[in-house]
């Protein structure tokens, strides 16, 4: 009963914390900067797949650029509830997902005595469930929630079949191996870059003593037939097995550093450490350097309380399991993928509770210990219950300075978005870079020109040879809505436009065509005396191409 009325109260207080999801109108929760801009991707297109057929932002450029569990929920809820906008049912899935997952990571942790019980229930909720910085992460209007919550259901299901499958008959046991396999599944669909968590249940299973060894076949039959069709139909559709959106952003990031030297000047790498840096507070005016020590640190540390002791095991088999995922995980994103912008933070969210529950069950341990023959034994046994008290006071600290005002920088591109509705006859199509907010609320259908949400066609033909321009110039559609930095004037210079960021590239396009295209201002939402801010644009050429009068 108490591991209940913990789960349920952290559940709640989660709910009251984000209750602004359910209440606020889709207008405010964008001007408070509570959406990723990739959110509105979801929203339109699951409202386009219905009148069109396939997943499209402008109803002509099919794409896949998409984590396909989330983009399902809301296909389903569009057609489920088709008068109701878009963005709330972002919201309030999002809202209902992540308090799912503040009940189920409260009970996974919530175990033994009933002291022990709130201990570890305190240090996850503090430290993450009710810890506004990690809730921002997470809840975003993407994936995250729903992802986070598929792992934790994976986790009680390895935990399921590890508990003496002896003793289990043969059909339980087919089962409880069938779920797995399902929701090892899922947690890929939730996120494509989390296929490590199914490979690491499957080498579990293929190392496994007795009646679990012979599981790993129909385990690997089951993942297969579930994951291979989608995986054939990207690569039939859009030429990759994986989404279109990491072949690009790889692209763009190749590109803008061609070195190890320029890539490791940028901030492309710093994700995962910006991510332990911001949601702890002690963390969050160091250096990256001493919050990527800190989370090689906790994970060598979490590694030797996994395994040190086999004949009392300190936490739960599955944590084990998860611990090898992302071990996978973090190598992978950080040498391969290695797109990883500080914003980018909710991509290791997995990391961040993996190590604050392993802490819980490590905390819950020490206190449970009767040794207490020595002084640091004794102050010992009660370090959980600092950790647990300290972790409180992180959750307080970061809810009391919040920072809950609107952000100028979405409200002037919602702006920019009700120019866009004025001005462009409504049968026309318009083009952005980074597109999610106008294609929402413009009311017009909006081209990626940055290719994230496109299509293979368009990746080859135009975005991997630097002619993203051309491909409206060349359709007759001049409207093009951006943000500079500075001025437009920057983009008439003779000296190119300092870019920091491959995101910011097209700024160097606009730049490079400076001589051929004439850009005419139609609206301007400003944000800084220099000029700075959202620009609706139209376009025309000044002559062929090919240097033809």
């Amino acid at each position: 009963m108490l591991r209940f009325l913990l789960s349920a109260g952290c559940a709640a207080l989660a709910g009251t914390l984000l209750i602004h999801y359910l209440r606020w109108s889709p207008e405010k929760m964008v001007a408070h900067f509570f959406f990723s801009d990739d959110a509105f991707f979801y929203s339109v297109l699951a409202r386009n797949f219905h009148e069109f057929g396939f997943l499209t932002l402008d109803g002509e450029m099919s794409t896949n650029g998409v984590q396909p569990l989330w983009m399902f929920v809301q296909i389903v809820l569009a057609k489920l509830f088709p008068n109701v906008d878009g963005v709330t049912l972002i919201s309030a899935s999002s809202w209902v997902c992540y308090v799912a997952l503040a009940f189920a990571a409260t009970w996974f942790v919530a175990r033994g005595a009933p002291y022990t019980m709130c201990l570890s229930a305190l240090i996850v909720a503090g430290l993450t469930l009710l810890n506004v910085r990690f809730q921002s992460f997470v809840v975003n209007g993407l994936e995250t929630p729903l992802t986070i919550l598929v792992v934790l259901l994976t986790l009680f299901m390895i935990d399921r079949v590890a508990r003496n499958p002896s003793k289990s008959s043969p059909r339980q046991l087919t089962l409880a191996i069938t779920g797995l396999a399902i929701f090892s599944s899922l947690c890929f669909f939730a996120r494509t870059d989390l296929f490590w968590i199914p490979l690491a249940v499957g080498g579990w299973l293929a190392v496994a003593r007795g009646d679990l060894r012979r599981k790993w076949i129909p385990y690997s039959i089951i993942v297969l037939i579930l994951v291979l069709p989608y995986l054939l139909s990207n690569y039939i559709g859009q030429g990759s097995l994986m989404p279109i959106s990491g072949r690009v952003k790889l692209f763009y990031l190749t590109s803008f550093y061609p070195d190890l030297q320029s890539y490791l000047h940028s901030r492309e790498w710093q994700g995962l450490f910006i991510a332990f840096a911001r949601f702890l507070p002690l963390l969050e005016r160091l250096s990256v350097f001493v919050s990527l020590t800190f989370a090689a640190a906790a994970l060598t540390i979490s590694q030797v309380v996994v395994w040190r002791d086999r004949s009392e095991p300190p936490i739960p088999f599955s944590l084990k399991i998860l611990a090898a995922a992302i071990v996978g995980h973090i190598l992978f994103m950080q040498f391969v993928y290695r797109e990883l912008r500080p914003y980018t933070a909710y991509y290791f969210v997995l990391e961040m509770l993996w190590v604050t529950m392993v802490l819980a069950f490590w905390a819950k341990r020490t206190h449970s210990s009767d040794a207490q023959k020595t002084l640091f034994r004794s102050l010992r046994k009660y370090a959980g219950t600092a950790i647990a008290l300290i972790s409180v006071a992180v959750a307080v600290a970061h809810a009391v300075r919040a920072d809950r005002r609107p952000s100028s920088y979405w409200v002037e591109r919602m702006n920019l978005a009700g120019d866009i509705r004025r001005i462009v006859p409504e049968n026309e199509r318009i083009a952005a870079f980074w597109p999610g907010c106008f294609a929402q609320f413009s009311g017009r259908f909006v081209t990626a020109l940055d290719g994230v949400i496109g299509s293979n066609d368009y990746f080859q033909s135009y975005v991997s040879k630097n002619k993203e321009l051309d491909y409206i110039l060349e359709r007759s559609r001049p409207w093009l809505a951006i943000y500079l930095p500075r001025s437009p004037d920057l983009l008439l210079g003779e000296t190119p436009p300092e870019v920091d960021e491959w995101a910011d590239t097209y700024i160097t396009r606009l730049w490079e065509r400076r001589h051929t295209i004439e850009i005419e201002i139609l609206a301007s939402r400003l944000l800084n005396r220099e000029g700075g801010g959202w620009y609706l644009l139209r376009l025309s050429e000044t002559h062929r191409r090919d240097g033809a009068p």
